[in-house]
């Protein structure tokens, strides 16, 4: 790193202190992927597929983790038409004052005659924490 000296200019004394901050003074940390940038939108996203679940299709299975305020479920459509799913969530949330309220959240998906997918319904609590996650209804027709 290049000492400063009396009398050099403020510029310089910038471009020194942010040349120090780029070179890395440290371990570099890999980056971090927020749930927003998950395609299904938070800690169900990289949770494993663990529980199984009716679909309401004798042809179409489910698999399906809740967490986080979100439920991601993993569709099999054995079917030799096209299906529409739908899954509903509801979370508990933390409320201020150490009370709690309920959010709510659904998605529809479609899949394709053979086909295997994910979706995810995510319920927004106002608190931003979910205590609890769990799925309402997952029915495919």
């Amino acid at each position: 790193m290049a000492r400063m000296r009396p009398g050099d200019p403020p510029a310089r004394y910038a471009l020194v202190l942010c040349a120090s901050a780029l070179c890395g003074c440290g371990a570099s940390q890999p980056p971090v992927e927020s749930p927003a940038d998950s395609p299904l939108g938070s800690s169900a996203a990289s949770a494993p597929f663990v529980e199984s679940v009716e679909t309401g299709k004798d042809c179409a299975t489910a698999e399906m983790h809740c967490g986080g305020g979100t439920c991601a479920a993993r569709i099999n459509n054995g079917c030799k038409v096209s299906i529409r799913c739908e899954l509903a969530v509801t979370a508990t949330c933390e409320a201020p004052g150490g009370s709690a309220s309920d959010a709510d959240g659904q998605a529809r998906e479609n899949f394709a005659a053979g086909s295997t997918g994910d979706m995810a319904a995510v319920a927004t609590c106002t608190s931003k924490l979910a205590l609890h996650t769990e799925a309402r209804k997952l029915s495919c027709n």
